[in-house]
């Protein structure tokens, strides 16, 4: 038995046995490749191709030449498309208090589960045709983020719990210059394709351009079609820890999530309805789970429908808390753990402007209730400013190779 285990332990020279793997990036960059090379493979078939015998000349040509219209057009779209990979936080499983941020491009995919997970897709879809697009969001946020989460491998030891998000979002670029997001890459590092976010200021401008020029009405320039610049953006996010939601006004706005309320004498606020989630059977799952405990086990969650003056910062994804003191001050409970206020996360926003008007109307989602085990911040504290907040980081390291053995 030992002789059999050494055989195939030791399947390279000096026992060591070979690993092959590619980096995302590396798939990305030869993805889009070959779709750049198939613009023109396709442009060279349509002016080769040969003229039917039953069509007459004149339409032959008009045919071709819309059709290498066509493809202009569509490769023009492409060529404004841009793949972004934010940084991620891998935790070193032999000592967690260790971790290193990387981007999501530098994440080692094994060849042996990416084929069998790419058949498996094709399988599944009944179809051999995977769109960029399509391929990207099911590659990153099923086969990627399920395997970090995943903890069967390596008997259950290692696990990197994080979450993948992604954003489209759609730029200008300065006039007849390359995009600012790739300008400022090529300038920091031309060789690793990796950009510092740390390097840009806080009180600098933002490194994408949304709003257009502001110098025009509207916004959107004359050229904006010719300007414009699609980024798909795919990034590491962190759940709210517990320990944060306690409901404390001053650290909460230190970290971006803003109170709510009503009934104050100054404030943007007008109103706000709640909205109860319908979630079939939540008592009973409720029961079965947690055991009989008083009115909480009739406790519901709620969504919120805020509407307030003019503000167009709150978007989608950002927390907020609705502070229930605001709207029954008298209550001697918590009523965020029946689910009524508490932390919500914005899913719509709305904003209307006309003459005399200027207002917003808010729409998130219940996510969670206060932590009770939070301790009040003294009352000699309240007014102490809070620590900056850090920023994410993708290190600069040197550009892997396309595909490699260890």
């Amino acid at each position: 038995m030992a002789e059999i285990e050494s055989k195939y332990m030791a399947i390279g020279p000096n026992g060591t046995y070979p690993i092959t793997f590619f980096y995302v990036s590396d798939l990305v960059d030869l993805i889009m490749k070959e779709i750049e090379n198939a613009f023109s493979v396709k442009e060279q078939t349509i002016q080769s191709a040969d003229k039917p015998e039953s069509v007459d000349d004149d339409n032959w040509k008009a045919l071709k030449d819309n059709q290498l219209v066509d493809l202009k057009r569509k490769r023009a779209q492409y060529k404004k498309l841009r793949v972004v990979f934010g940084p991620i936080e891998i935790v070193n499983p032999k000592k967690p208090s260790e971790s290193k941020s990387i981007t999501i491009g530098d994440l080692p995919i094994s060849t042996k589960y990416f084929r069998e997970w790419m058949a498996k897709k094709i399988e599944q879809e009944n179809d051999n045709v995977f769109s960029l697009a399509s391929f990207l969001n099911q590659f990153l946020m099923e086969f990627i983020n399920d395997t970090l989460n995943s903890d069967v491998c390596f008997g259950g030891q290692l696990r990197q719990s994080t979450r993948l998000f992604q954003a489209a979002v759609t730029a200008y670029k300065p006039l007849k210059d390359v995009d600012e997001l790739s300008k400022k890459i090529q300038t920091q590092s031309a060789q690793t394709f990796r950009y510092d976010i740390d390097q840009h200021q806080v009180e600098q401008k933002s490194i994408l351009n949304v709003s257009g020029d502001p110098e025009t009405p509207g916004g959107r320039p004359a050229d904006g079609q010719e300007r414009e610049v699609h980024y798909l953006i795919f990034y590491a996010g962190r759940v709210q820890p517990k320990e944060q939601q306690g409901g404390n006004r001053v650290t909460d706005e230190a970290r971006g999530v803003f109170h709510y309320g009503i009934g104050q004498d100054k404030g943007i606020v007008k109103t706000i309805n709640f909205q109860r989630q319908s979630a079939p059977s939540l008592k009973m799952v409720r029961f079965e789970q947690e055991g009989y405990d008083g009115l909480q086990q009739l406790r519901e969650q709620y969504n919120v429908s805020i509407k307030t003056y003019a503000n167009v910062k709150a978007m989608p994804g950002c927390y907020i808390y609705v502070e229930p003191n605001s709207f029954s001050p008298s209550s001697e409970i918590d009523l965020t753990s029946l689910g009524v206020g508490g932390y919500h996360m914005i899913s719509k926003s709305e904003h209307r402007f006309a003459p005399g008007v200027a207002e917003s109307t808010l729409t998130a989602v219940w996510v969670h209730a206060k932590d009770q085990e939070f301790e009040q911040q003294p009352a000699g504290d309240v007014e102490k400013p809070s620590d900056p907040i850090k920023k994410g980081k993708c290190d600069i390291t040197a550009a892997p190779a396309t595909a490699g053995a260890t």
